[in-house]
């Protein structure tokens, strides 16, 4: 079973030390790991390909801006069994591939799946912020949106899955690229989960981008028009 780690990109130096070194430290290696770079202007390109020797590391570009067709050229590169997809501010606890793939190995009807984050570096109460998110989205998503959620930052599907449901490709142009992966999985009756053992760390970012941005943020789960879609 091979599998493939992609991660979109769009200005992550300060990043992605962290999560290529969890990468690295992974008790699974992953057999390839696609960066797709989406016009960054720092030196994200420079500290990803430090990591060329230490990990199995392809750099791509997409020239197209927006996080829908750089995920979706991401994917399109992979030629795992398995597509992990993390962000670039995402670490991983050690035995976070080897939990998401056993899960695949356990059930064969199992189309996708991943688990929830933790914010790192951030104090108890966002912490609670994040967790009360989980619990009331998993009880008000099936009935606003009409499924359950898989996080961008935190999922796997079978690559013969993503190409039945043709990856992330869409005519909505107001629907995130998460939101789209499990809609389309749910309108396929496809069995994806999110599993106790498959969380890992995601940087809280988001909640230091002022009230206005927090709000459109929370929101976004229910209303994916709202959020700002032309960058990673």
């Amino acid at each position: 079973m091979k599998i493939s780690v992609i991660i979109p990109c769009f200005n992550e130096e300060k990043y992605l030390d962290s999560c290529f070194t969890s990468l690295v430290e992974q008790s699974l290696s992953a057999d390839e790991v696609i960066l797709c770079d989406n016009n960054s202007t720092d030196h994200s390109i420079g500290v990803a390909r430090k990591y060329q020797k230490k990990l199995p590391l392809k750099i791509i570009n997409q020239p197209i801006q927006g996080i829908m067709p750089t995920v979706e050229k991401a994917w399109q590169a992979s030629s795992g069994d398995i597509i992990l997809k993390i962000d670039a501010d995402t670490v991983l606890p050690k035995d976070w591939t080897k939990n998401i793939v056993n899960h695949f190995k356990i059930d064969p009807n199992l189309a996708a799946c991943g688990g929830n984050w933790v914010p790192y570096k951030e104090n108890a109460f966002w912490r609670t912020v994040v967790y009360v998110g989980f619990t009331a989205g998993d009880i008000f998503l099936p009935i606003f949106r009409g499924y359950k959620f898989l996080f961008g930052p935190n999922m796997a599907i079978r690559r013969k899955i993503m190409v039945q449901i043709e990856g992330y490709k869409t005519n909505n142009q107001n629907i995130v690229d998460d939101q789209l992966i499990s809609e389309k999985l749910t309108l396929s009756k496809l069995k994806y989960q999110r599993f106790p053992d498959c969380w890992n760390y995601h940087s809280g970012r988001q909640f230091h981008k002022g009230t206005k941005h927090l709000i459109i943020y929370a929101l976004s789960a229910f209303f994916p028009s709202i959020y700002p879609l032309k960058t990673t």
